[in-house]
């Protein structure tokens, strides 16, 4: 009867110690994953001169692209020239991010600006850009968004 509780106590001890080193090993499990998304933000105005036009399509080049560390919730804010831009990052995964704009954004498709349709949720995939645009004619801040 003895040798029958000690052996049930040693193998409930090894079934403890298997679980617990069960969860040691998968409690970060998806958290230590990191997932940046690349923002270069660019802003014209309206110029009624060559030299002032060249002059902003300068500044615009030697802009820096910055670097975000994002999970589920983080929100990114950027002033531009015509508004105040928030992306909210309402999922993560290996393959895409998906942002919300507080302001509708025209988004770049084939090359064409569609300056009438804008809207708020936009899909960033792994390896890709889009490019958001300020629906407006006169000045614009345009994002440019990648996911790497």
């Amino acid at each position: 009867m003895k040798k029958r509780v000690i052996a049930i106590v040693v193998i409930l001890c090894c079934i403890l110690l298997g679980i617990g080193i069960f969860f040691i090993v998968n409690k970060n499990k998806g958290e230590d994953e990191k997932y940046a998304l690349y923002v270069k933000q660019q802003s014209f105005a309206g110029s009624t001169t060559k030299e002032e036009w060249d002059a902003q399509e300068k500044a615009n080049r030697e802009k820096e692209v910055e670097k975000h560390e994002v999970a589920k919730g983080k929100k990114i804010s950027f002033k531009g020239m015509v508004n105040e831009l928030e992306i909210e990052v309402k999922e993560c995964s290996k393959d895409e991010i998906k942002i919300w704009t507080n302001i509708g954004m025209s988004i770049e498709e084939n090359g064409v600006m569609d300056l009438v349709k804008t809207r708020s949720e936009f899909i960033v995939k792994k390896g890709e850009k889009i490019r958001l645009i300020t629906p407006t004619m006169d000045a614009y801040d345009m994002y440019e968004i990648e996911y790497r």
